[in-house]
């Protein structure tokens, strides 16, 4: 039998800041300023705050664009076939109050959602703002002792102890 010393490994990170190395941390010092990030309320406060603000963004944008929408696609539909509006409001007239109510609600909430689906796909954010990753980055650049602003990217890699031991 041989012997071989098991040797576990140490995880480590290469962090840059604008893509400057700034330093190496390990992995249990990222845990601890990750950890200390999470636990401070005036974070959580602050980001559910930013999260009532997108959904107040969002609603007020929807607000704003779904009679514009509803106005374009009766254009629309208009100028493909006239007699369809006709045809729609005598079926409206017929119909009960309650369930044409009904289906006008379905139809503009449907637009909305709709609405502020495909923004968020294109790219509006409602300006959302991830605050533990801003808080985060600025512990790093604390840490670091970097003055700058900037994009914070880390870069995990394995040492194993041996080989920590010998970089000693």
């Amino acid at each position: 039998m041989t012997d071989r010393t098991q040797s576990s490994p140490v995880y480590m990170y290469n962090v840059y800041v604008n893509d400057v190395h700034v330093g190496e941390m390990t992995r249990m010092e990222y845990i601890r300023l990750k950890s200390s990030v999470k636990t401070d309320p005036r974070i959580w406060v602050s980001q559910m705050l930013n999260v009532f603000k997108v959904l107040y963004r969002a609603f007020s944008s929807a607000c704003l664009a779904v009679p514009i929408i509803l106005f374009w696609l009766s254009v629309l539909v208009f100028c493909i076939d006239p007699e369809s509006i006709t045809l729609i409001f005598s079926e409206m007239a017929v119909r009960p109050h309650e369930e044409t109510g009904g289906t006008l609600l379905q139809v503009l909430i449907t637009i909305a959602f709709l609405h502020i689906g495909s923004n968020c796909m294109f790219g509006t954010t409602f300006g959302f703002i991830n605050h533990f990753e801003q808080e985060r980055n600025r512990l790093l650049r604390r840490y670091f002792s970097v003055p700058y602003e900037g994009t914070v990217s880390l870069v995990s890699y394995s040492v194993t102890s041996t080989q920590a031991n010998t970089a000693d």
